[in-house]
């Protein structure tokens, strides 16, 4: 049991090594972190053997979320997602932008701090069940039962 504000912060906090070899302080993201997207950006996939169909809307989506949970969830270096009004990076001194990560920091990251928060590909894949049944207005949902609108 962590018994200074010292040792409950270390709780809190893990380095990683990403494969630059360069160091990253993570935090586990909360799903409040997220309340101005409408939406957690929990990795979904598909189950089995299937091939995900995505929009390029739903790509862009990703992204965005991706970006927003790497922002949140990285302590040092200080990171940033900022684009200007033309949806290019806004670049500061003091921040690096999501943008210049290399794309295996970057999915390391991601993954480190989906892990490390507990949003598993699983959990996007019962989100994305529970988005068909919702979206089914009646008879057989996706899981086998029945709707409530269907009885």
């Amino acid at each position: 049991m962590a018994s200074s504000i010292a040792e409950f912060r270390n709780r809190l906090y893990k380095e990683i090594v990403l494969p630059s070899g360069l160091s990253a302080q993570i935090r586990k993201v909360q799903a409040w972190d997220f309340l101005g997207l409408g939406e957690l950006p929990i990795p979904s996939g598909r189950a089995g053997n299937e091939t995900p169909m995505y929009t390029e809307q739903d790509t862009r989506n990703l992204r965005h979320y991706t970006d927003k949970a790497i922002v949140k969830g990285v302590v040092k270096p200080p990171l940033t997602d900022t684009l200007d009004d033309g949806g290019e990076p806004v670049y500061a001194a003091d921040k690096l932008h999501v943008s210049e990560l290399s794309l295996d920091d970057y999915n390391a990251l991601s993954t480190a701090i989906m892990q490390w928060s507990g949003l598993t590909q699983e959990d996007g894949q019962a989100v994305e069940a529970f988005r068909a049944d919702a979206e089914r207005t009646s008879g057989e949902s996706v899981s086998g039962a029945v709707s409530l609108s269907a009885e």
